[in-house]
């Protein structure tokens, strides 16, 4: 099955589209640095992890980041808000 990873889960598109996925048939997770997000409890949500907020903790989220990607053996990233642009930056970070 396909495992989709959103980044944003305060975001309130995050909801549709976590519902949208998985009637589609994928499992779908949610990030957030926030403890309580808007999607965390979503009954289309497979697990939500909280994880450092990447402005003040770039290395330690992407750091977090990744080890999430490998182990929920995720497929494709969506990401809201300004985790993009840390995803964009992730190659300068990794060294």
């Amino acid at each position: 099955m396909h495992n989709i990873l959103i980044l944003g889960a305060r975001s309130p598109v995050s909801l549709p589209w976590a519902h949208l996925l998985a009637k589609a048939g994928y499992r779908v997770h949610m990030t957030e640095s926030l403890g309580y997000a808007l999607s965390r409890f979503s009954r289309y949500t497979c697990t939500y992890t909280r994880l450092p907020p990447p402005k003040q903790q770039t290395k330690q989220w992407l750091k977090q980041l990744i080890q999430l990607l490998v182990r929920q053996k995720i497929d494709t990233v969506i990401s809201n808000y300004e985790a993009v642009f840390y995803l964009a930056s992730a190659n300068a970070l990794i060294q």
